[in-house]
């Protein structure tokens, strides 16, 4: 059996099309490392998605 591991890197993962992609990366299971410049958004992203779709996320800046 092959075990595939899904993961994306978003940059600008705090607005715009870097959210778009983090929030449909994330319902499909993907496991995400996001990066931004603006911190506290940031960190508000990453527990709103850990929260609603029960994965673990990195995030960075």
């Amino acid at each position: 059996m092959k075990n595939i591991f899904k993961m994306a890197i978003i940059t600008g993962a705090s607005s715009g099309i870097g959210l778009s992609f983090a929030k449909i990366l994330a319902e499909t299971g993907t496991n995400l490392v996001l990066v931004s410049r603006k911190k506290e958004i940031l960190m508000s992203i990453k527990d709103e998605l850990e929260i609603k779709y029960h994965r673990f996320l990195v995030s960075g800046l």
